[in-house]
């Protein structure tokens, strides 16, 4: 899982890409995450491929083109998205979101959880068609 809190940015995963390696990247605030910091850390590796949870809730800095990138990462086993707050997304990052969380095997997405209270950005009715089309809720 990972998650920006006001303290801290938690990782946990190990160079395979399970989850069972803990190590702690410390930011001051989750306003302190930035497109920068976030690609620094999805570096491309694979190591973060079966990661299932993900929670940027107010991670202001963060724009669409960073959330996308951690998405071609991770979107394919993502269960659970939280991007409430992050007030820089536009529905361009669902559009992407809706293309990229699922599953190579069965077409389908394993996305059961997806928080976008406070995305003044984001179009709430786009939003609610492309969920209710690509992802079972």
């Amino acid at each position: 899982m990972i998650c920006a809190t006001a303290v801290q940015l938690e990782v946990d995963v190990d160079g395979s890409g399970t989850i069972s390696k803990r190590e702690l990247y410390k930011v001051l605030t989750a306003a302190g995450l930035t497109d920068r910091l976030l690609l620094s850390i999805f570096r491309g590796d694979g190591a973060f491929a079966n990661l299932k949870r993900v929670c940027l809730a107010n991670c202001n800095r963060l724009t669409d083109s960073a959330v996308c990138a951690l998405l071609d990462v991770c979107g394919e086993n993502l269960e659970d998205l939280d991007l409430s707050g992050c007030t820089l997304l536009n529905t361009s990052t669902i559009e992407h979101a809706a293309r990229v969380c699922v599953s190579r095997k069965d077409g389908k997405s394993r996305l059961l959880y997806l928080d976008l209270s406070g995305c003044a950005n984001v179009d709430t009715l786009e939003a609610l068609r492309l969920t209710e089309t690509n992802f079972e809720i």
